[in-house]
């Protein structure tokens, strides 16, 4: 209740409802459909937003797909034939999923997308090989997660690597797996097409272009770039855990077991194979360093570190080490907690995904407040939406003001550069605005010389520009970049 709205779950909360036919305001977030988010979270959103576009209830739809995941983490931890201890440990283990409570609050598709993934992992390794018509729902399954997530479509590659790897000769399973994979290709292609054409969308250059700026197609990798990317990635969850990980599955996987022990074992061989897929297209590919986008990958990887730990401790001579597992379960469930309340209180996950780059700051600057400003950012929209319907309300930035426009009803326009003779016009500011795209002194003295503050307070503020203000100088960089 207390977290900030954040700007991309603003975004494609009113893409979204809009794709319903509910009359949202016009911003650079509508009138092309947000297909990068889509499939059960576009459904569930869009239904719930013919409705209402309160946050809260929204954000109780991702509550309810994080409980789901834990509950399906349970089963699958109980199909391995682990007794109830250890099936409980793993799922409180799988509750310190990196980054797991922060994405569990947000009216995000990541929880939604990793739930669904993970559903299909576990049904291609209990059902899906064993028969056509199983690994048919094996790739609905897995083709809704693609469309609820795009970046979940790398899976779809890692799932063949690893079926080709380690079952090859084994036709029928292979077979199995081309169904699987045709129909997820299928699945995924449909849902999305559906989604940007009953939501308006055309082919034209607009739409291509914010396509490819989405999905990092048009992002300049070079070495440094990529160094960056590996260091960020490698910071959330390291790569040495990830090998680690790696080579304790593949030394587990020599140890004979029973049936279910070796569909369990084949299973997180297979969310170690997708993780690490996903890990490495996020450092080459992500058009931004957010760790949201990140998420699934390492809640893959983690998942499947926790089936091949479980594993370990499940083996008779092991036994008596149990109460070293729940020590475990203890340390790294608060750990977790105490690392993802730290997100809670930044708030912005747009600033902390910086901050993980080193190029904004962990402290407010002196004199503002650091921690929970929901409140701040509910009175800067309430402030907005009592202005009178004439007036042109602005935005330094308007990537972040989209929760102004969610909270406020109000539709808000990008900085005007030219002066305007009728109408009343008022600037927004947002934290991020400060801690990522930096305006510079030239904007900061136009701000002094020919603004009036009515509310500022934490980076947030609402602005009278005077009437006869000259135009606004396009002084705004992102931290770290060199200007001249």
């Amino acid at each position: 209740m207390q977290l900030t709205v954040e700007p991309d779950e603003a975004w494609i909360l009113l893409s979204t409802a809009e794709t319903w036919g509910v009359r949202v305001p016009q911003t650079i977030a509508t009138g092309v459909p947000t297909i990068t988010t889509g499939g059960l979270h576009l459904i569930t959103h869009g239904f719930l937003a013919l409705f209402t576009l309160d946050i809260l209830a929204h954000r109780a739809i991702t509550i309810a797909a994080g409980t789901a995941m834990l509950f399906l983490g349970f089963r699958i931890f109980r199909a391995a034939e682990h007794d109830h201890g250890l099936a409980l440990a793993g799922t409180v283990l799988m509750a310190a999923t990196p980054g797991i409570l922060l994405q569990a609050s947000l009216a995000l598709g990541e929880v939604m997308a990793f739930t669904l993934l993970l559903a299909s992992a576990a049904h291609w390794t209990w059902h899906g090989r064993n028969s056509a018509s199983a690994a048919l729902v094996t790739g609905l399954l897995l083709g809704l997660a693609c469309a609820t997530r795009i970046n979940l479509l790398v899976s779809l590659g890692a799932f063949l690597l690893f079926v080709l790897v380690f079952h090859w000769g084994d036709w029928a399973k292979l077979r199995h797996a081309a169904v699987a994979l045709v129909v997820a290709l299928l699945a995924n292609g449909a849902i999305t097409a559906l989604h940007y054409w009953s939501g308006g969308g055309g082919l034209g250059e607009r739409e291509t272009t914010l396509l490819s700026v989405a999905t990092g197609a048009r992002t300049v990798r070079d070495l440094p770039y990529l160094l960056e990317s590996f260091e960020v990635a490698n910071q959330l969850f390291p790569f040495l855990l990830v090998a680690g990980i790696a080579l304790a599955w593949l030394f587990r996987r020599t140890v004979p077991r029973k049936d279910e022990g070796a569909r369990a074992s084949d299973l997180a061989g297979l969310l170690i194979t997708i993780g690490g897929a996903m890990l490495l297209a996020w450092v080459v590919q992500a058009p931004i360093p957010h760790l949201r986008y990140l998420w699934p990958a390492t809640a893959c990887l983690w998942t499947g570190g926790i089936l091949v730990l479980l594993d370990w401790f499940n083996s008779p001579h092991k036994r008596q080490t149990r109460a070293m597992l729940h020590l475990l379960v203890v340390v790294a469930f608060f750990g977790s907690f105490a690392s993802n309340v730290r997100a809670l209180l930044v708030g912005d996950s747009v600033i902390l995904a910086y901050q993980f780059m080193g190029l904004s700051p962990r402290y407010a600057a002196p004199g503002q407040p650091q921690g929970f400003d929901s409140m701040l950012q509910k009175k800067q929209a309430q402030l907005v939406a009592d202005l009178p319907p004439i007036a042109r309300i602005e935005a330094l930035a308007p990537e972040t003001a989209m929760p102004t426009v969610l909270l406020s009803g109000r539709s808000v326009y990008p900085l005007d550069r030219a002066p305007r003779s009728g109408g009343e016009r008022v600037l927004i500011t947002t934290p991020a605005d400060y801690r990522i795209w930096n305006p510079g002194p030239r904007f900061s003295d136009w701000r002094a010389r020919h603004t009036r503050e009515v509310f500022a307070i934490g980076g947030h503020a609402l602005l009278h520009v005077e009437p006869s203000a000259p135009p606004a100088p396009h002084d705004r960089r992102s931290l770290g970049s060199h200007t001249l």
